[in-house]
Order: structure tokens, then sequence, then C-alpha cells
């Protein structure tokens, strides 16, 4: 039997230190709290809708994701280019935490990042 998927969403960070630069067309981006996951369990990471806040409401963005060292992200986390949602499939027995950046583009190609960690519970 298939085990359902448990849908989590980040909050904002607590961390006095975290801090994201808001380039030009972007009015805010949120710093966000780690995510425990579950390996062997199927998670979706939803992005907050005000994660990424952009000056022209209107505008349409694109995300991607990726490890915050610039590798891609393992074939068990895929980014949803249209949300930036993330879903996690953790191997069972997967102990390692994951920092990434995600990273959304408007449609004059400016970007804006922040980072989250995927935590494996234990």
């Amino acid at each position: 039997m298939a085990k359902a998927s448990a849908v989590v969403t980040p909050v904002a960070a607590a961390t006095p230190n975290a801090f994201v630069v808001v380039p030009p067309g972007f009015l805010s981006v949120m710093t966000l709290a780690s995510i425990n996951v579950v390996p062997g369990q199927s998670s979706v990471v939803q992005l907050p809708s005000n994660t990424f806040v952009h000056a022209t409401q209107k505008s349409s963005m694109t995300y991607e994701a990726r490890l915050e060292d610039g590798r891609p992200l393992p074939t068990w986390v895929t980014c949803d280019p249209r949300t930036g949602n993330l879903t996690v499939v953790a191997p069972t027995g997967k102990t390692e935490d994951l920092n990434i950046v995600i990273e959304a583009r408007d449609a004059e190609s400016r970007t804006a990042s922040t980072g989250l960690t995927l935590t494996m519970a234990r």
C-alpha cells in the first residue's frame, strides 16, 4: 500500500543572522525555515505565496532549485517550475540533510533566490 504524501509549508526563518538580498523587480524575498522529511515517505514542500514578492503582481515567474553548492538536485527531489514546490521522496536510511537554493525568475529574466534545508528525520 502506497503511503500518502505529507504536505508541508515552510515558514519564515527565525534566525537573526539569516538574510537575503532583494534584487530589482522584487519587493521581498522570504528566508525559509528548515523542513523535516521522513526517508521512505513522500513529501511535498509548498512554498508560501509570499516567498517571492514581485513589484509587478501580475509578473509570471518560473522556479528552479539546486543544491547550495551548485550541483543539481538528487533524483529523489524535484522542483515544479510553475510553483517552486518541491516533491521529496528521500530513500529509506537517508540521514544527510540537504541545503537547497530555490530561484525565482521573472519575465525579464531577473532572479531572486532563497534557501531551504531539508532535514532528514532520524
